[in-house]
């Protein structure tokens, strides 16, 4: 399988970077590398090792040297047993020992343990012999210490900084031994992380101060002319939904959103009760009609007239029968007062609304001026709430401004402001205009308006300290020194991906070592930094993310690593488990039984046992009682990537039908495992450890989270609801845990043959 490490739901767990040396020129990539050591699987892509005895590099074989706790873990064999060294190695099984010889040296190392033995005599090590395994290969190897023992064996041990390489010289080397260098120690301290900041990395607020330039007595001021103002004539629609299959839906709610100070922005909301399949744009002169498909009306007021709108007079909602499909849609038509006018019509993710964004606001003027606080960019006729940001490097910042059309279209550059270098102004689209900075150097960013119709963009140094981070799809924050202050046991780690977010608590207040609250990162992964004090006391860092995404945490010295990556790059395996029902929606009942309770209920113990391996990445669709969308459910299982999809549910038909019944659909899936093999799997476990009948497995085509999930997916009908045997068993307790221990085994077992 793909992918990498430590999969605990709500646990953070230390992942140790491991890099590669097998035959590869030190500071390339390891990308598809997996070790098992200490109980747990590690995916390692960090930069690989070399391992050079008198100039010659060493052939590992097929398993690398590995980094652990900043020392060099290395096949003792392949190593020590090598022409260009040629020790005597033993491996004492039963003692878990392994001895070296070498002339008058005899060295004992016993796996996990930190006490060797050097000509009788006990030496302590900073980290023991381990047995590792490359998930790729059958057996472990016997993995120790580079430094300690060839320092026994008596060669001089050197690390070469630049490339990437553990060098070590013998007595009868007759080159140049280099001088001192940083220990590997310092490097992982300080050498690595002064080079990531030479690589993207926003470093900590050093106390520099804003120096005046050219921009401060001399802005750069960009403006429209008259005939550029002009006001549009002609009246556009943006969209670009494409349509699916989905059955019909009901139009319950129509909402129009207004703010009398600030007439030129209105929306347009729609809302359904389930997924819409499509929609049809229409505009002529000052009419614009958008038809619903397989839509009808739950609505009691379908016409709305507006008297202070200075875009729309009048709207109305009818409902229609097609003249060729024979399906029920609905228009919604809407009567103009004005020309100009950009229509964005968007769905959400779930597809259960449509927004009608009616677009008139102009850039028509851009100033880039500097005070005596900092460089900043005023834009005219935008409102901050329009502004997009991210920032694709750590020197550049891109901010995409939503519903707006420019009238200003400029390349500027030798800005040469304090931070300012250079700028480009353009459309991007027909509602989006992007505002793309070059910066000198890397900067913050406050946005504000001074005044109704101005957005000011201002860049700031940053004000933090002891933090760095990257940008870019596999995004990383760095807390410097903070090991000194707690132990890494003691931190905490809660994924709270529903709301793409990953706290960290740290024990004590540590709100004064970090500065800021707040840092605008603006990543592909990392959205904001907030740093709070909770009521306990300690330090609460939440690192918000764009996306659900995977965040693993590793130790450099005293410096704690966060690195924020898809799901799929950071987890081993991964399932989304989907407790049907829920909220507004109970699902089947019976004696006051409702199936969404039952449905979580099950879950929640099925959670005890996934959260015991390290082996699962679970992500669920709730744990709560609410309603979450069919849409909604698919879509978290699509985003993370996941491996498997199991949505629980109970049946309900005459009071005859009893037992289990698992449903799957035939279609392909992105994973070596058919929707029939993974509902069989469980099926078949969750019979075996249950006192339900094993009813059938059976194919549908009808069901919303087995069509539109991309990996095996399987729905279990745990028993039905409308049986007083089987309602009995669903509403027990114990048997509830039965259930659970039994749909967790055939997970497992689904794990196994993926593999």
């Amino acid at each position: 399988m793909k992918k990498n490490i430590r999969l605990v739901p709500m646990a953070l767990i230390i992942v140790l970077i491991i890099m590669n040396s097998i035959y590869i020129s030190g500071g390339e990539y390891s990308t598809n590398l997996f070790l098992e050591y200490d109980g747990v699987t590690v995916k390692y892509d960090q930069r690989l090792v070399d391992i050079v005895i008198d100039d010659q590099v060493i052939r590992t074989g097929d398993m690398p040297a590995v980094i652990i706790n900043a020392r060099t873990l290395v096949p003792v064999r392949e190593v020590f047993e090598s022409e260009l060294v040629g020790a005597t190695v033993q491996w004492i099984s039963d003692r878990q020992e392994i001895h070296v010889l070498y002339g008058d040296q005899f060295v004992v190392l016993k796996i996990d343990s930190n006490i060797a033995m050097v000509n009788g005599k006990e030496v302590l090590l900073d980290v023991p012999a381990k047995l590792i395994r490359d998930m790729s290969k059958k057996d472990a190897k016997t993995m120790i210490p580079l430094r300690f023992v060839a320092e026994q064996l008596g060669y001089i041990v050197k690390w070469d900084a630049e490339n990437y390489a553990a060098k070590l010289y013998s007595d009868d080397y007759t080159g140049v031994i280099p001088g001192e260098t940083i220990e590997q120690n310092d490097l992982i301290n300080n050498g690595m992380l002064s080079e990531l900041n030479t690589e993207g990395f926003v470093a900590p607020y050093n106390g520099s101060i804003i120096n005046g330039t050219i921009l401060e007595n001399n802005p750069i001021i960009i403006t429209a002319s008259q005939d550029e103002k002009t006001p549009l004539t002609e009246n556009k629609i943006v969209t670009d939904i494409e349509s699916i299959e989905s059955g019909s839906v009901e139009i319950y709610n129509l909402l129009f959103n207004y703010d009398e100070g600030t007439p030129e922005k209105v929306t347009f909301e729609v809302s359904a009760d389930n997924p819409i399949s499509g929609i049809i744009t229409s505009v002529e002169d000052n009419i614009m009609e958008l038809y619903v498909l397989k839509a009808t009306l739950d609505m009691k007021t379908t016409s709305f007239e507006y008297d202070d709108n200075t875009i729309v007079d009048a709207l109305s909602i009818v409902e229609y029968t097609g003249g060729q499909t024979g399906n029920r849609n609905c228009v919604i038509r809407f009567d103009l007062n004005r020309s100009g006018v950009i229509f964005n019509v968007r769905m959400n993710e779930n597809r259960e609304k449509i927004f009608i964004d009616i677009v008139t606001n102009h850039i028509d003027g851009l100033t880039i001026g500097q005070d005596s606080t900092s460089d900043y960019i005023d834009i005219k006729g935008v409102s901050t709430d329009q502004i997009h940001t991210y920032r694709p490097d750590a020197t550049t910042l891109s901010f995409d401004i939503k519903n707006t059309n420019t009238l200003v279209s400029k390349d500027l550059n030798d800005i040469n402001g304090n931070f300012i270098k250079s700028l480009s102004l353009s459309k991007t689209d027909a509602t989006t205009t992007n505002l793309n900075v070059d910066l000198t150097d890397a900067a913050q960013y406050e946005i504000s308006m001074p005044e109704p119709d101005t957005t000011r963009i201002r860049f700031l140094e940053p004000e933090f300290k002891e933090i760095s981070y990257s940008v870019g799809n596999e995004s990383m924050l760095i807390l410097h020194d903070i090991v000194s202050l707690t132990t890494v046991d003691n931190i905490i780690g809660v994924d709270e991906y529903l709301n793409k977010k990953f706290h960290l608590f740290v024990p004590g207040n540590h709100i004064d070592k970090f500065v800021s609250s707040n840092i605008k990162v603006n990543s592909e992964g990392i959205d904001t930094i907030d740093i709070v004090l909770t009521d306990a006391g300690d330090t609460k860092i939440t690192i918000n993310t764009n996306g659900i995404k995977g965040v693993s945490m590793s130790r450099h010295g005293e410096d704690l690593v966060f690195n924020v990556k898809k799901p799929q790059e950071i987890y081993h395996n991964i399932i989304v488990i989907d407790p049907g029902h829920g909220g507004w929606k109970p699902g089947a009942s019976n004696r006051g039984y409702y199936e969404k309770d039952i449905n979580i209920q099950v879950t929640l113990k099925l959670k005890t046992y996934l959260d015991k391996n390290k082996e699962i990445k679970t992500y669920y669709v709730r744990l709560d009682d609410s309603h979450v969308s069919l849409a909604n459910r698919a879509s978290l299982a699509n985003e993370v990537d996941s491996d498997l999809f199991l949505s629980l549910h109970c049946d309900s038909y005459y009071t005859i039908k009893t037992g289990a019944v698992s449903l799957y659909m035939d279609r392909e899936t992105n994973r070596e495992m058919s929707n029939y093999e993974f509902a069989k799997t469980v099926h078949d476990a969750y019979v075996e450890g249950t006192s339900f009948v094993d009813k059938v497995i059976s194919e549908r085509d009808n069901l919303y989270v087995l069509k539109y999930t991309k990996m095996p997916a399987a729905l279990l009908e745990m028993g039905y609801m409308s049986n007083n045997l089987d309602l009995t068993l669903l509403t027990d307790e114990e048997h509830q845990e039965l259930m659970a221990q039994g749909i967790y085994n055939g997970i497992i077992k689904s794990f196994d043959k993926l593999k």
